[in-house]
């Protein structure tokens, strides 16, 4: 993928948070409250661990309207800068005027369950609803940026919100078996990949996968925008990165680059992934 040296900007000055005025001068009194409230909420093992049962006991036993209510004004309210598209743009000017940087997220995702067996149709329905959810998110981020601001502009997804965990996690034996990852030209990755989707058995699933990140990804380019894609579970990664890279191969220029990967620097095995590029 491209790379350039003009693309490698000085370090921005660190915020400080120190000065409590200036870091937190776009909240107001109650939500400092609200944030150290969760911050100690957040401290306890206890809550952190069972914090999905908590969610669907209150579910069960509050009425909705309040269940919603109490959600809003604490965890949600804390988490997500808004509901609506109006609640996230009013966020986003908040912190533009604090001068604090926002990082966009499709936050749409999936994970392999064990023993799951889903009906194919039903599968790609969920995957082609999600992958218009990503759309909206990447439509919405390009609304939060100004022209002179764009090409700074970043957001993210996981790329289980649009393929299916299974086929990753097919693909990525598929690779790791044949040593498919350590090739020298990019372009090539998907012909690899879909020789390997075939003697998993899952070619269709593959090829609609591809269709439907080449069209996330040929909107992000167009719109201007930078997309990350976030690292998963490692069962998934080498699909993930060779998915990635490929689409690096198609839409990273010189003017621009469009797609990031996430790297894994902790995991002993980075330098070989890096070795071949």
């Amino acid at each position: 993928f491209v790379t350039s040296k003009r693309f490698i900007s000085s370090p921005r000055p660190a915020f400080d948070f120190s000065n409590t005025q200036a870091a937190y001068t776009h909240l107001n009194d109650s939500s400092l409250l609200r944030s150290l409230v969760i911050l100690q909420l957040c401290s306890i093992d206890a809550i952190v661990e069972n914090s999905l049962k908590l969610m669907q006991l209150g579910e069960k036993v509050l009425p909705s309207p309040l269940f919603r209510r109490l959600m809003e004004s604490t965890f949600y309210g804390h988490f997500i800068p808004g509901e609506t598209h109006e609640d996230v743009v009013r966020s986003c000017e908040r912190f533009r005027a604090a001068g604090i940087r926002f990082f966009p997220a499709a936050s749409v995702e999936d994970e392999l369950t064990d023993g799951e067996e889903e009906e194919d149709v039903l599968v790609e329905a969920t995957l082609d609803a999600n992958t218009t959810l990503v759309a909206d998110s990447i439509q919405l981020a390009e609304s939060l940026y100004d022209d002179n601001d764009r090409r700074n502009s970043k957001m993210a997804m996981k790329l289980s919100a649009i393929i299916k965990p299974r086929l990753l996690t097919l693909l990525s034996s598929g690779l790791l078996e044949n040593g498919l990852l350590p090739l020298v030209k990019a372009s090539e990755l998907h012909v690899r990949m879909e020789e390997a989707a075939t003697e998993q058995g899952c070619a269709k699933q593959f090829l609609a996968a591809v269709e439907r990140l080449d069209s996330l990804m040929k909107d992000v380019h167009r719109r201007g925008l930078s997309i990350f894609i976030d690292a998963e579970h490692i069962y998934m990664q080498p699909a993930i990165c060779a998915l990635v890279l490929y689409m690096q191969s198609k839409y990273n220029t010189s003017n621009h680059l469009t797609i990031f990967n996430t790297q894994q620097t902790y995991l002993k095995v980075l330098p070989n992934d890096f070795g071949p590029y």
